[in-house]
């Protein structure tokens, strides 16, 4: 998959030290993934799910941060849409940011 917005991850962990390393392996994976729907990435983050418009949250350390991506499948695309603390994405509308 093509990662639109690296800076996003790199700027979040500059911020977020501790990040930095679950963020890269999350780079690395997403970028070995060849997704054609949703079920393909369930298969590579158990935990991920899916929300409206191709929009799939990640867990990032145990779900202490989250992760917005849009997918664009057709042409293997992930944009990074938001990236924050669990409680910061509480406060969030995951649909739109």
């Amino acid at each position: 998959m093509w990662i639109i917005a690296r800076r996003t991850l790199r700027a979040f962990w500059e911020d977020h030290p501790e990040t930095e390393e679950p963020l890269k392996s999350w780079y690395e994976m997403v970028s070995d993934a060849r997704w054609e729907t949703p079920a393909d990435v369930t298969l590579t983050f158990s935990k991920a799910r899916t929300i409206g418009d191709n929009r799939i949250v990640f867990q990032i350390m145990g779900g202490n941060y989250r992760l917005i991506a849009y997918v664009y499948y057709p042409n293997h695309q992930v944009y990074v849409k938001w990236i924050g603390t669990h409680s910061e994405y509480d406060r969030i509308d995951a649909e739109t940011v």
